[in-house]
């Protein structure tokens, strides 16, 4: 499984450590980002398989895991360390679309202009019912776990970048946030690439429900 996921998305800035996953590079259509999905897809069947299990595309773990284990990278030790259990207790696996922007102004007027719509995206990609084996009665059980963690929901409105970055700077001196990229916002400006990035959906169960979240993200500026 380590080595399908090897392509994960080196700037990934989450919590969760246990889920595997997969990253796409720049696609220009749907078309294109379809075969890439499924690229991915088969290549964490395979090393699944290969260790007789089965990939669930799930938001969260349908079982969860026995004991979580202990940090290893140190930024996740600061994690562990600054939100105890809360963060010992969360594994979920979201769908994350990044949409190229000309420059870090616009990507701060993109993510204000579309606040509005982020709650809808997120009922029409709801896919974490269940965890540690037990029906949690939310379609979204991943977003519910979120919700206990600062820098979650919708962002603040800024004016700019600079106002985002010293309001992001200041939750992180506050001791609120481990770093700069710790931000669980529904949609926010890549603090590593020239992007957008939506990152309230749900992993898709399908490969074929992934490009319509990602049609459901472009934005018509």
């Amino acid at each position: 499984m380590r080595r399908a996921a090897a392509r994960r998305d080196e700037g990934a800035t989450g919590v969760a450590r246990h889920p595997g996953g997969s990253a796409t590079g720049v696609c220009s259509d749907a078309a294109e980002l379809r075969g890439q999905l499924a690229a991915g897809r088969r290549a964490l069947a395979a090393a699944a398989s290969a260790t007789d299990v089965r990939v669930l595309a799930t938001g969260t773990p349908v079982l969860g895991s026995a004991q979580p284990e202990k940090a290893v990278d140190p930024r996740f030790g600061r994690v562990d360390e600054l939100y105890g259990d809360i963060a010992s207790d969360y594994e979920a696996c979201g769908c994350h679309v990044h949409v190229g922007v000309p420059d870090k102004d616009t990507a701060v007027a993109v993510v204000n202009h579309v606040a509005r719509w982020l709650p809808t995206l997120l009922a029409l990609s709801v896919n974490s019912p269940f965890y540690n084996g037990q029906d949690r009665g939310y379609e979204s059980w991943r977003i519910v776990q979120q919700s206990r963690f600062p820098g979650s929901g919708i962002a603040p409105w800024c004016a700019d970048h600079s106002r985002w970055q010293q309001e992001v700077s200041r939750l992180v001196d506050c001791g609120v946030l481990v770093d700069e990229k710790q931000t669980f916002w529904f949609a926010r400006p890549s603090p590593r690439w020239p992007t957008v990035e939506f990152r309230v959906a749900d992993t898709a169960a399908t490969v074929d429900e992934m490009p319509c979240c990602r049609r459901c993200c472009v934005v018509r500026w």
